[in-house]
């Protein structure tokens, strides 16, 4: 009795357990690979912008454009 007791107690707590997301070989989940890729391109985009406001501004419409084009909202 107590084994079973023990056993739908573990099964119990497994089921609770969040999935993992598929990662790669770099350890990232597709997801986290897209917002990786985005923001490198919102970086070198406004890398060259002088304006701290300007350049954050740019690099967020770079970042939104860059998430849109790979299927986010």
């Amino acid at each position: 009795m107590n084994k079973t007791l023990l056993l739908l107690a573990a099964l119990a707590l497994t089921a609770c357990a969040a999935p993992r997301p598929l990662v790669n070989s770099a350890g990232l989940s597709p997801t986290e690979r897209d917002v990786a890729e985005c923001d490198l391109e919102a970086t070198k985009v406004s890398a060259s912008i002088r304006s701290g406001i300007e350049a954050g501004y740019v690099a967020g419409t770079v970042r939104r454009q860059c998430m849109a084009v790979k299927g986010f909202k």
